[in-house]
């Protein structure tokens, strides 16, 4: 099997993490990273060179369609969305080993994502300023939160609630936007993305 490492598209030449995080962001959208391919630059003619880009994820189909957006999907349709919805975009992880299969093929779950290295504490802590509001794709990254951010962050799952510097600000885990995730749960991914671009 061939497990090369990857790391994450947006994570510049100088180092800085390359989040869109609008100025007025009120709530944040935490994943984890992108699958292998789009990690090497090797992209398909309906992929999106931005987050939640790959042709095999639903996330912008999703927006749009709960919104009746008539825009092209663009880097900029996306961008002006997430202004106008208040909405900050954040993956966890740096750099890691996608899994592969045993035709050596990288996996695009969670789950297969190995070694990982995630982005700084300080620049997750820099992040989570003015938010009010958090959305995390799923129990995996929670976990992954758990145990990078444990020293200045605490998770309450079951109350919803992340804890940091004397705030508090409250939390869902919400479906990821895969294709395979949207055909079993449509209805309930549509309500959960109903209420990402619409709760402050």
């Amino acid at each position: 099997m061939n497990n090369n490492i990857s790391n994450h598209p947006k994570w510049s030449k100088d180092q800085k993490q390359e989040y869109y995080i609008p100025k007025n962001a009120a709530k944040l959208l935490i994943g984890s990273m992108p699958p292998a391919r789009i990690c090497a630059n090797k992209f398909r003619a309906n992929d999106l060179n931005f987050f939640y880009g790959s042709s095999d994820n639903r996330f912008w189909d999703i927006l749009f369609l709960i919104t009746n957006n008539p825009h092209e999907k663009t880097i900029r349709a996306c961008q002006k969305f997430l202004d106008d919805h208040q909405l900050g975009l954040f993956d966890v992880v740096k750099r890691c080993i996608h899994n592969a299969n045993k035709f050596g093929n990288p996996l695009a779950s969670d789950k297969s994502l190995l070694s990982i290295t995630p982005i700084p504490q300080e620049e997750f802590l820099e992040v989570l300023k003015g938010i009010k509001k958090i959305y995390i794709t799923g129990d995996f990254v929670l976990d992954l939160l758990k145990i990078f951010y444990a020293e200045k962050v605490e998770y309450n799952k079951k109350e919803g609630i992340i804890y940091f510097s004397g705030h508090e600000i409250p939390f869902k885990i919400i479906t990821a936007p895969t294709r395979r995730n949207f055909l079993k749960y449509k209805n309930k991914i549509l309500e959960e993305y109903t209420d990402l671009i619409e709760e402050i």
